[in-house]
């Protein structure tokens, strides 16, 4: 499952307003800015996915674990794709396989 929210990530971005005066790699970002973060471009960086058009679900296996590379990716309570996808999955599976259960690490 995560190595097709990696590869299709089904949302693409997220927008947040910075609340204070800060720095962002290198740059200055005002109080009240509207930040994008790109989703889709994060998963598709080669510095941190070898090969990264390529569809292998391997690299979440426990002996590779190329999802530990970066320190940001998977966690946080306000990351919408293992919630998202789970949702899509089950809409779609109820319908056509019975039922889908949706565990802590799809």
């Amino acid at each position: 499952m995560k190595e097709s929210l990696r590869l299709v990530t089904p949302v693409p971005g997220v927008v947040r307003r910075a609340v204070r005066d800060t720095e962002l790699i290198g740059h200055l970002v005002p109080e009240n800015t509207i930040v994008t973060a790109s989703l889709h471009g994060a998963h598709h960086m080669h510095e941190y996915w070898p090969d990264p058009e390529r569809f292998d679900p391997e690299r979440f296996a426990g002996h590779r674990r190329e999802v530990k590379v970066h320190k940001h990716a998977w966690t946080g309570p306000r990351c919408p794709a293992p919630k998202t996808a789970c949702r899509s999955a089950s809409n779609g599976s109820d319908r056509h396989h019975g039922r889908f259960l949706c565990g802590q690490d799809i």
